[in-house]
């Protein structure tokens, strides 16, 4: 058996701190005692606090080492290890690395990238190298067209804990607004102009069938059919419909863009079809929409 003892300890308990003695035996707290050990052989903390590691489960910070700066890449094996280091020096003891399975932009590294972080963590947590206990979190980028391929043999990591669903698409959750898309995406990748109205022309105009959506999320198309209206109360077709009107809204007003070409952008066959679609939705025609731009208010 293997026994150490920390004493002159701050100890940080559920419900209060202790000036005292903690007791490891094998590698497992065994006893909290208040009070000083004289025992020769206790390590003297000098009044310093120890307090229970804390869990990570959601941090990138392993791919901001591995790519600390744009298209600068850092050996994994190294980025692990300095990763490792400043996690530990948090006060971190359980980290589940969320790396990304999936990406939006053909410039980024992410995809190329993911089986050699992995495989670095893997190979230096069996070698004991890091002082941190290491598991996986895969952040999974729906909107990512070969997700589902990159995913399935990354399910046989062991140190795999976590999974979690992105949706990086323009005009969806954290990007609601495309103009904070464009500017955190031409920041990000240094796309012109016109290189990023082409990669939200193409990401927006991605019409993805049902069948893909369940596949995605791994459920049977009455399953995420059925879950779907319950949480959002209208089926997945008109959520995308609805979807597709307020991208559209938002293109009249601030662009010049003709109507057909509108349409087309957001996903519509036509004009016309849009225009029916923007009727029935919201009761105005684009004309009427393009109105508010020149009096603030809709025109009969």
């Amino acid at each position: 058996m293997i026994e150490k003892l920390l004493t002159n300890a701050r100890i940080v308990l559920a419900d209060r701190v202790v000036d005292g003695t903690l007791v490891v035996r094998d590698g497992v707290i065994a006893e909290i005692d208040e009070g000083r050990t004289q025992q020769p052989d206790a390590l003297d903390c000098e009044g310093d606090i120890v307090l229970p590691g804390l869990i990570e489960l959601h941090t990138d910070n392993l791919e901001r080492h591995i790519m600390p700066r744009p298209e600068a890449y850092w050996p994994a094996d190294a980025a692990v290890m300095g990763h490792d280091r400043e996690i530990a020096a948090a006060g971190i003891t359980t980290v589940f690395n969320a790396l990304c399975v999936g990406e939006v932009h053909s410039r980024s590294m992410r995809v190329q990238l993911l089986n050699e972080m992995s495989d670095a963590i893997e190979a230096q947590m069996a070698s004991g190298a890091l002082k941190v206990d290491h598991y996986f979190h895969w952040r999974c980028e729906i909107s990512f067209g070969g997700m589902l391929d990159l995913l399935t043999p990354l399910m046989d990591y062991p140190r795999l804990r976590l999974l979690s669903v992105m949706d990086h698409t323009p005009g969806q959750r954290q990007f609601m607004d495309l103009s904070t898309y464009c500017t955190y995406y031409q920041g990000k990748f240094r796309m012109s102009d016109e290189e990023m109205q082409t990669f939200i022309d193409e990401r927006i105009a991605e019409n993805l069938s049902l069948d893909v959506i369940a596949l995605r999320f791994g459920l049977s198309r009455r399953h995420l059919t059925r879950r779907f209206r319950q949480w959002s109360g209208i089926s997945i077709a008109g959520y995308q419909e609805r979807q597709r009107i307020r991208l559209a809204e938002e293109m009249l007003i601030e662009t010049t863009l003709q109507v057909g070409e509108i349409g087309w952008r957001v996903g519509f066959e036509s004009g016309s079809a849009l225009a029916r679609a923007m009727r029935r939705i919201t009761g105005h025609s684009p004309g009427e929409m393009r109105a508010r731009q020149r009096t603030g208010h809709f025109e009969r």
